[in-house]
């Protein structure tokens, strides 16, 4: 069973099924015995979309770095890639291999990557950006929607997207000051807060899943722009505080 998604999630979804060849998938999938079962699978979604999402291992095998964190030879992997993340998004409360920042930032690199970059694309994930944040129920997941419309209203401004960048960098402080306490009132006691963060590297600090966290910095780094004031203090921000994974390993291509 698939987790409820925005319409953007599912438009991201359909945008790569309709680019993916299905004579082409024992190309991309995993290589082993099992690909006959991988190829009937994905199959399954070209043909019917969504719906023939069924968490198993023939699907699941091919959504985790085996195959996300392979060199693209190509555009046509890269749609794959498209896909197999659009599906791990919507699988994100079954299968935890594939955090949601992971994810996005795959997008947006196979996004930058294509060459042209196709602009249905870039909308569909600005929408999911704007959108996704409130199907999840962890802030700090949230906050990498947030830094990936920063990134993509960066790299191709467009009408309101200052407004919309600074709508972001609030959005991120906001998000870090709902996850500084230890405890939090629940309106009669006292509990312990759920997200609280005891990293203080700001937005890096929010997962345990950080080997990508050298790709969300070079996009910044490339994309996000150094006006107005506060999305340029937030940029420094940013690298100031992931000054730690600079220069390590990045993991996609």
């Amino acid at each position: 069973m698939i987790s409820e998604g925005p319409r953007a999630l599912y438009n991201v979804l359909d945008l790569a099924r309709a680019r993916v060849s299905r004579n082409k998938l024992g190309m991309y999938v995993m290589g082993d015995p099992g690909t006959g079962g991988y190829i009937v699978a994905f199959e399954a979604i070209l043909r019917d979309g969504a719906s023939a999402i069924e968490y198993g291992f023939d699907l699941t095998e091919n959504l985790g770095w085996g195959v996300n964190w392979k060199t693209a030879p190509n555009d046509g992997f890269r749609w794959f890639r498209v896909l197999t993340s659009s599906i791990s998004l919507l699988l994100r409360e079954r299968d935890s291999r594939m955090p949601v920042q992971h994810c996005l930032v795959m997008l947006l690199v196979d996004l930058f990557a294509m060459r042209p970059s196709p602009v249905e694309l870039r909308d569909v994930l600005l929408s999911l950006c704007q959108e996704l944040p409130s199907s999840l129920e962890d802030p700090r997941e949230a906050g990498f929607c947030h830094l990936g419309e920063l990134i993509l209203h960066g790299a191709q401004p467009v009408v309101g997207s200052d407004k919309r960048m600074g709508a972001c960098c609030i959005a991120l402080e906001e998000i870090e000051a709902r996850c500084e306490p230890y405890y939090i009132h629940d309106g009669e006691e006292w509990a312990p807060n759920p997200f609280f963060n005891q990293n203080r590297a700001f937005v890096w600090g929010w997962t345990r899943d950080r080997e990508l966290h050298p790709i969300w910095l070079d996009l910044v780094q490339r994309h996000v722009p150094t006006s107005p004031e506060p999305v340029a203090r937030l940029r420094q921000r940013l690298l100031d505080e992931g000054a730690h994974w600079f220069g390590k390993r990045q993991r996609l291509s």
